[in-house]
């Protein structure tokens, strides 16, 4: 299943969330979910391991295990204040 996003391409809906991922893990299961047929990958700043998630992914394209084109990869930002801001 995927949406149709305004330019034209098809992203898929699911995509492997990377949220409490061990660094040392992250290589090793993007590998795999690539493998599996995984194209969408989901992280975040916050996350703190989106260098590894782009040293896996580096790796992946580089070996031909797939092409950048084919991957979708979101991330979230949030903004920085100088107060709690999760109390709104």
């Amino acid at each position: 299943m995927a949406v149709t996003l305004n330019n034209g391409f098809q992203m898929p809906i699911i995509g492997l969330g990377v949220w409490r991922m061990e660094k040392k893990a992250i290589k090793d299961l993007i590998i795999e979910s690539i493998k599996i047929g995984f194209r969408h990958f989901d992280c975040a700043s916050d996350y703190k391991n989106e260098a590894e998630v782009g040293e896996a992914l580096c790796e992946a394209i580089k070996t031909g295990l797939v092409k950048r084109e084919e991957l979708f990869i979101t991330t979230k930002a949030r903004a920085k204040w100088d107060f709690d801001y999760y109390y709104f």
